[in-house]
């Protein structure tokens, strides 16, 4: 156990706590994990057996569209089956997040990059106040330049898409703040990894409120879980993030999984079993790639802090395995088992791979 426990624990930024339904967001609570639903929210059912699947991935909190007001009604449908919070994402249209919080969420998302009204933001901070609820202020490079041909958009494109991410996020910030709004998350995202690291640095510096992190618009597996990773991974590895959502283009399991394995990676959270297998080369004499794929299908669901090992090198693998709760070293055509270190047994056949390691994680 020794690669998860000997580990230094990464900062943490310290920021007030703000509630989510049932989730507590920032505060010293562990780092949870977002992901958005990709269906028209009228479809209620579906909705909900989606969120019930990704909740089984480690999903805490769910977001879906408001564009309409029966995508309000429907939202509060959903949070009213959902076991996890369920957060509007709103744009446009004011009425639409008081709609959707009289609906029952427990949540909206709110992009200052089209809904900037002052009188707007109001109306919502007293919805909201209302219900209890709590607002993720949200902007994002896709839309916080103003658009058309008057002197402000002009003047906007100009500007560094980062410098007026942090220039909106403040001045909405200080909007609910003046209407006496404290119950916020805040969020600013770029496409660009790079981007994305220097804006939250800077409402890190400038805000206490928890941050929700993510790179948007990161595209299609694999490269979409890089950028995540290069953007999301560095923020944690400095304490800044509270909440976190891998955007990809694709399901949005993919999304949870992904988002979940970066904080495994960390030290951060995440729980469950982390399975390690070398990547294999000329002196490899099995393919190790199917055992180590079914292994990682077969313990996603154990929540258990266990290092698990695939290797299939001779020179480095049974190095590899003492450094793991469990591991099997394959070579010609036959495993060795390694618990706690120490070597277990030999011999084992290729069929009994698979079960032969689950039984030793169950043991542990």
């Amino acid at each position: 156990m020794a690669m998860r426990e000997n580990r230094s624990r990464l900062p943490r930024r310290k920021t007030r706590a703000v509630m989510k339904g049932n989730v507590r967001v920032g505060g010293g609570a562990d780092i949870s994990v977002q992901s958005m639903l990709k269906i028209p929210t009228k479809n209620v059912e579906e909705c909900i057996r989606q969120i019930e699947e990704l909740a089984d991935f480690g999903c805490d909190i769910i977001r879906i569209a408001v564009q309409k007001e029966a995508d309000a009604k429907a939202a509060g449908e959903i949070a009213n089956a959902a076991e996890m919070p369920v957060v509007a994402d709103i744009h446009l249209r004011a009425k639409l997040a008081m709609a959707a919080l009289e609906a029952g969420v427990d949540a909206i998302r709110v992009n200052p990059g089209n809904i900037r009204k002052e009188r707007d933001l109001e109306d919502i901070t007293a919805c909201a106040k209302n219900y209890g609820a709590a607002i993720r202020i949200g902007v994002n490079s896709g839309s916080v330049r103003r658009r058309g041909k008057s002197p402000a958009a002009s003047a906007d494109r100009e500007r560094p898409i980062p410098e007026l991410l942090v220039e909106l996020l403040t001045e909405h910030v200080r909007l609910f703040e003046k209407h006496g709004f404290e119950n916020l998350v805040l969020s600013a995202k770029c496409s660009d990894p790079v981007e994305t690291i220097h804006v939250y640095r800077k409402i890190a510096d400038t805000f206490d409120y928890p941050l929700h992190v993510g790179v948007t618009a990161a595209g299609p597996p694999p490269e979409g879980i890089i950028r995540n990773c290069l953007g999301i991974g560095t923020l944690l590895a400095e304490g800044i993030g509270d909440t976190i959502r891998v955007s990809l283009t694709g399901p949005s399991s993919e999304e949870v999984m992904a988002g979940r394995e970066i904080l495994r990676s960390l030290g951060l959270g995440g729980g469950g079993v982390v399975v390690i297998a070398c990547p294999t080369c000329g002196r490899t004499s099995a393919d190790i790639r199917p055992i180590t794929i079914l292994l990682r299908d077969a313990v996603r669901k154990i929540d258990k802090c266990l290092v698990v090992g695939v290797m299939g090198c001779e020179v480095n693998g049974p190095g590899e395995a003492v450094e793991c709760d469990v591991a099997l070293v394959i070579g010609a055509g036959k495993g060795i088992l390694y618990v706690g270190g120490e070597k277990r047994e030999t011999g084992i056949a290729p069929k009994d791979f698979l079960n032969v390691l689950l039984e030793e994680i169950e043991k542990v």
